[in-house]
């Protein structure tokens, strides 16, 4: 909410005032002082004696101010009773509390209002896709719920309420959200009120006191194994593109995004490799090619030599390629759909787009390498590949021991 939005806000509670002839106006006075007129003034945040420390930002304060010779106590009471109902509080007089024609009043931003100010601070801060991911929790998730509570007035028990709702969510198949998909959701809502208390001086962030959900531990992480991936892979090789793109998302681990922003330039076959630079993603219908989502995902990748042979054989298949074009003009939909098929027909569990990179993962951890090795190659921290997947790398513990016990054994005994 900003000055003109409370001007305009209590322009609208007074309409009734105005349609009895009496002029309603921003400003001081009318130049014609002697007429019964009303005015209004924003006071924003500067006026100390009636802004609430605990909400400043969050609330904007506003002086109606009546010009009257004959009924400024009864035209006081119903402009007190007009703004209250377009959820105005009433906070004192400005000076003689026994003369009526200055009243102060206070409106406290609504949850789906600040929600407005929030992003003109922060979308262009971030990718357009994580905002439209962001924006799309946010406005099916969380406005439903807190959009017509006031910031000031949204408690930790109020949260917990929503957190209650949103564990207790099943959809028409009896599906939960899952655990990693509740904690997104509350780091969303926490995110906003941190922005509040952080530049708008609300007092405290609920959310954070009423204790996260969910979990972001992959404890639940989905793949497939080398046998499940060769069964899948049969069902699908009756479609070119279809074979070509989940050979590149299983053997590389490549985000669907970088698969479908691929171009025959981005490989060189001598050197076996791929370099990944850009993200394909359609944002609001428009179809954009994007940098990739962090400074670590632009990486070059080694591919194998039979993936090598693979991906030259379909580039030199294409009508005249040109360096720039998509070699996979296709969409995230489709490979879905075709995941779908190939999962049915093979028996396979079914298993998300994503979850092809997770399959990667899992096979280079049985392969022996490191988290370190393993974060280069897929573009992440080597400390968020252990925090993932911790539950797959193989124990050290027996190896430990087995150490210890031969060092007591090289000491003799005491």
């Amino acid at each position: 909410m900003n000055s003109q939005d409370i001007i305009k806000d209590a322009s609208d509670a007074l309409q009734q005032i105005s349609d009895r002839g009496i002029t309603v106006m921003q400003g001081w006075y009318d130049k014609n002082i002697h007429k019964t007129h009303v005015t209004l003034w924003d006071l924003g945040e500067v006026d100390e004696n009636f802004s609430d420390d605990d909400a400043e930002g969050v609330t904007l304060s506003l002086q109606v101010t009546i010009f009257s010779e004959s009924d400024e106590v009864e035209l006081a009471r119903e402009i007190k009773k007009l703004m209250k109902e377009k959820d105005f509080s009433f906070e004192g007089r400005n000076g003689d509390d026994s003369k009526p024609e200055d009243g102060i009043y206070m409106k406290a931003q609504r949850f789906s209002k600040f929600y407005e100010i929030y992003e003109v601070d922060v979308r262009h801060r971030v990718k357009e896709t994580t905002w439209e991911n962001k924006e799309t929790m946010v406005k099916t998730k969380i406005i439903p719920f807190f959009g017509e509570r006031k910031m000031i007035d949204i408690s930790a028990k109020d949260v917990r309420h929503w957190q209650k709702e949103m564990i207790e969510f099943r959809d028409e198949k009896g599906k939960s959200y899952s655990q990693s998909y509740l904690a997104t959701l509350h780091a969303q809502l926490s995110a906003i009120f941190n922005h509040a208390v952080k530049f708008y001086d609300l007092k405290n962030n609920p959310a954070k006191i009423a204790g996260s959900m969910g979990s972001k531990r992959g404890g639940n992480i989905m793949f497939w194994t080398q046998e499940q991936y060769k069964a899948f892979i049969e069902c699908v090789m009756d479609k070119p593109l279809s074979f070509y793109g989940f050979e590149m998302l299983y053997w590389c681990g490549l985000r669907i995004g970088e698969l479908l922003a691929l171009t025959p330039e981005d490989f060189d076959f001598e050197k076996k490799t791929v370099s990944i630079t850009k993200n394909y993603q359609v944002v609001r219908g428009e179809k954009l090619i994007l940098t990739p989502k962090t400074a670590k995902s632009v990486r070059t990748i080694y591919m194998p030599e039979f993936l090598n042979e693979e991906m030259e054989e379909l580039i030199n298949s294409m009508y005249e390629p040109d360096g720039k074009e998509r070699i996979f003009p296709l969409s995230k939909r489709y490979f879905q759909h075709e995941m779908e098929r190939g999962s049915e027909m093979s028996g396979v569990p079914k298993i998300r787009l994503h979850d092809l990179r997770h399959s990667h993962v899992s096979l280079l951890i049985n392969m022996g390498f490191s988290a370190l090795e393993i974060a280069e190659r897929m573009g992440h921290e080597s400390v968020r590949i252990t925090y993932h997947y911790a539950h797959l790398f193989p124990s050290k513990q027996l190896e430990m021991i087995n150490k210890l016990d031969e060092i007591k054994g090289e000491l003799g005994d005491v």
